[in-house]
Formats: C-alpha cells, structure tokens, sequence
C-alpha cells in the first residue's frame, strides 16, 4: 500500500502510513489537498488558488490564507519528513507531486476502467486480472465524489467538484455496466444482479440497467421479479417525466411474460 491514501470517492478520507484517517484542521486544507491531487496534471499558480479558495477576501489577505492552508498541509502530511515530498512548492507555483508514493482511489477507477475499454476495442472479453481489478475498483465507488463536502463561499470549487462529480459517476456507471456483462456471459446472474442495482441506485431512470435486471431475473428462474421490476420501472418513469418504456423494454416484458426465456446479452 502506498504510504499517503486518499479517498475521495464518498466521504472525504485521508491516511498516512497506515495509520488512522488525519484529521485536518480546517475543510479548506481539506479542499487544497483534493484540488492538487486531482489536478496533479499541470502546476498552480498561487494566486489562482488563493482565488478559488478565498474569492471574497483581498489578494494579500487570500494570499495570506493560502500560506497558511499550505503550512497546515504540509504538517499534516509530515512532507518534511519525506524523502520524495508530496507538494512541490515554488514562490509561483504549487502541484502535487505525481511520483510521490500516493494512491487515489479516483485515479484507481480511472486506470481500471482505461483497461477494461481496452479489452472491448479490441473485441475481447475481460482478461481474468483485469476483471478482479474492476469489481475491486468498482466497490471503491463508496459514494459521490466528495460526498456531503461544501465551500458555500467558493462557488468555483463548488463547480469544479460537481463537475469531477458527474464525470466520475458516469464512469461509475460505465464501470458497473462492463462488470455485468462480464458476469452475464459467465452466467454469474447473482453478481450481475447486485452490479446493476448499484447502477440503478446511482441513476434511478437507466433504462438499459432495468433490461438487464429483467434479462437476469427471468434466467436465473425468477420470472414474476422480472415482470415486477418492469411494472416498478414504468411507475417510475410515468411519475418522474410521464413517459413509457421503450419499445425495446416492452418487447422484452412481453417475451417474458409469454414465458420465453430472453438471450443472454
């Protein structure tokens, strides 16, 4: 395991050295942190930061504040300490340092996820490694990007995160979906089962995970489910935005209903 870990997929949670989660003193040191390491890509200028942490207050007075959140940091992660610093820091510039000994669980999603569309583009199924290293990264997925974590007063960051947020959730999503067709060709349907339930707990309205969750039900045997979850579907659908399920939904309700058994995806 890397020596910093940092979680920012749910609740906001950082370890050094396999200890305890550190308890930062202030949720703009929070933000810092998560900024840079998402952001680990390009150098910062500081005052840049200082704007998107500390929009309201002067520029000494913001660049005052970004001196201090960066010295808290620092002491947090006992970057002194370290023979490869975490924070590269110039009078200019600050990044995140990308060949510390870190680990994301963000990037973990990523890189999982970059491998598995690898094996698709080329026609392949899963390779068994790749596979483990998905349905790892996909429980990683604990909740939102920086789930419950506000700057009221940093409308920037607020749109930067709920940006990261979205894009990550359909990577979530993609991830998942990968996962049960996977699982589906395997015949593993209480697997898929429980893949494409987080899918729809994440967006209530996917239609193609509903067809799945119907497919798999009426395979493994429980045909009434699989009508059920079609009429909770188009409940769902009528009260949300008062439309029907798509005709390629209906199709398979009807066949399933007639007692024919779907094909497998």
């Amino acid at each position: 395991m890397s020596a910093l870990a940092i979680s920012l997929l749910g609740s906001f949670s950082v370890s050094l050295d396999d200890t305890p989660p550190i308890t930062f003193p202030t949720d703009k040191v929070r933000a810092l942190l998560a900024y840079l390491v998402v952001e680990v890509d390009r150098a910062h200028r500081r005052e840049s930061l200082a704007d998107l942490l500390w929009p309201d207050k002067a520029v000494s007075a913001a660049r005052n504040c970004l001196r201090q959140a960066l010295f808290q940091l620092r002491k947090s992660l006992a970057d002194s300490e370290r023979p490869v610093q975490y924070l590269l820091v110039s009078t200019k510039e600050i990044r995140f340092n990308l060949l510390s000994d870190y680990w994301l669980d963000v990037v973990e999603l990523e890189i999982s996820l970059s491998a598995a569309r690898a094996h698709l583009r080329m026609g392949q199924d899963l390779c068994p490694d790749c596979q483990a290293r998905l349905e790892t990264a996909s429980r990683l997925y604990r909740g939102d990007f920086m789930e419950g974590f506000s700057l009221p007063d940093c409308p920037q960051f607020s749109w930067w995160r709920f940006v990261n947020q979205e894009a990550i959730r359909r990577k979530a999503l993609e991830a998942l979906a990968i996962l049960a067709h996977t699982l589906e060709s395997q015949q593993a349907y209480e697997q898929v089962s429980g893949c494409v339930c987080r899918q729809i707990a994440l967006e209530p309205l996917h239609e193609p995970a509903y067809r799945r969750y119907m497919r798999v039900l009426a395979l493994n045997g429980d045909r009434n489910e699989a009508l059920h979850q079609y009429d909770i579907y188009r409940q769902l659908l009528d009260a949300e935005i008062g439309i029907e399920p798509s005709a390629e939904t209906t199709s398979l309700y009807q066949q399933i209903r007639a007692g024919r058994l779907p094909e497998p995806n």
